[in-house]
């Protein structure tokens, strides 16, 4: 081969092309930037509508200007809560996670007051060394006072219990569980509280055998908040008619199907319909679709890694 061929194999001219692509890269923005305004086309000529029966209440830069730096007491939140049923919110769903109780600084010294106020309160009386020498200390009248005072700024200090009677009263309010999808290691420490599993949706994973989805981790909202949580009536409803016809259904049908020559990567695409009762009793319907990416497990199952979807516009 001449020094002239050499320099025209397909070989070299590839591995030029490669290494000039790769240099190109590193010293410019361009193709970076070429793959960014691909993206944005592509989010752009897939956008929908957006519906206008949902609003989004959104942690801006001027809400913390307003109202302080995050996280915010949640006695601001329970007031947003109150705020928003009182509009005629048909349902209030939070994506802030609630899984620490939140303890404000004085509410302890608080709490420690009122049980030594107690304690006090149920002690007998100290007498005076001389009959004649009025008894130190506050009258009963003032130790009443005190005691009313204290209970008040439990009250106002106690930020959980105030979210959660805001929940009570909304009934429609549906806080975040964030879940870990993996295998599970080892055995939990405790079981799941009953007002996270009594919320469970039987056969919520498509395409596996007993739909159940494997979790490693669940954060969920502390007690007092979890149980005020609207998901619980409607899991209630579900078992006000056992064996009968189920207040709820949410019925998958897949249009199209196809997967990677190797097998390896997998999609389904199709549309999904809930149908349910509102709470007022009257039949509610919603459809939508869905797209789930599936990929091949080692023991030659499939198991989703994406599912991606969302209701149809009014």
């Amino acid at each position: 081969m001449t020094t002239a061929g050499f320099w025209k194999t397909d070989w070299f001219l590839g591995v030029a092309v490669v290494v000039s692509v790769v240099l190109f890269n590193r010293l410019t923005d361009l193709i970076p930037s070429l793959e960014r305004k691909a993206y944005d086309l592509g989010v752009v000529a897939t956008a929908r509508t957006p519906s206008d029966k949902i609003a989004v209440v959104a942690i801006d830069e001027q809400s913390l200007a307003n109202l302080g730096r995050w996280p915010w007491s949640r006695d601001v939140l329970a007031k947003m809560t109150d705020a928003l049923s009182a509009g005629k919110a048909r349902v209030i769903a939070y994506t802030v996670l609630f899984s620490e109780p939140q303890v404000d600084a004085g509410y302890t010294y608080v709490t420690r007051l009122l049980e030594m106020a107690g304690a006090a309160g149920s002690a007998e009386p100290a007498m005076a060394a001389d009959p004649n020498t009025p008894a130190a200390g506050a009258t009963p009248g003032q130790f009443v006072q005190f005691v009313t005072l204290l209970k008040e700024a439990e009250q106002a200090l106690n930020t959980d219990r105030r979210l959660a009677d805001s929940f009570t009263r909304a009934e429609n309010v549906v806080p975040m569980t964030l879940f870990e999808l993996g295998e599970p290691r080892g055995k939990p420490d405790k079981p799941l509280p009953e007002y996270v599993t009594k919320n469970s949706l039987p056969k919520a994973g498509r395409g596996l055998d007993d739909g159940v989805l494997p979790t490693r981790k669940a954060d969920y909202p502390i007690e007092i908040i979890g149980k005020a949580a609207a998901a619980a009536w409607y899991a209630d409803v579900e078992k006000k008619n056992p064996g009968g016809e189920k207040a709820s259904t949410l019925q998958w049908t897949p249009l199209e199907a196809d997967a990677s020559p190797d097998g390896v990567l997998g999609y389904t695409r199709g549309t999904w319909i809930y149908s349910g009762t509102k709470k007022d009793g009257s039949a509610q319907r919603v459809t939508g679709y869905y797209v789930t990416e599936w990929k091949r497990q080692s023991d030659g199952k499939y198991k989703f890694v994406l599912d991606i979807g969302g209701a149809d516009g009014p």
